[in-house]
């Protein structure tokens, strides 16, 4: 289980939910611990809708706003 880093907000962004990649977050429903290595593994297919938004989550671009 990888961690998910957060700024003091909760959002692993400085945007605060303004922007796609923390709207995806939220959507994934704000994980604080991610199993990376199932989710990359080749031929995953997502089982649950969590798993689903999970995944949606960790293909979204980052915003890089700073």
């Amino acid at each position: 289980m990888i961690e998910v880093p957060v700024y003091p907000s909760g959002y692993p962004c400085k945007c605060n939910g303004n922007c796609d990649y923390s709207r995806a977050y939220e959507r994934a429903g704000k994980p604080r611990f991610i199993d990376y290595e199932s989710y990359v593994k080749k031929g995953f297919v997502p089982a649950t809708n969590r798993e689903k938004s999970i995944l949606a989550y960790l293909k979204t671009t980052y915003c890089l706003k700073k």
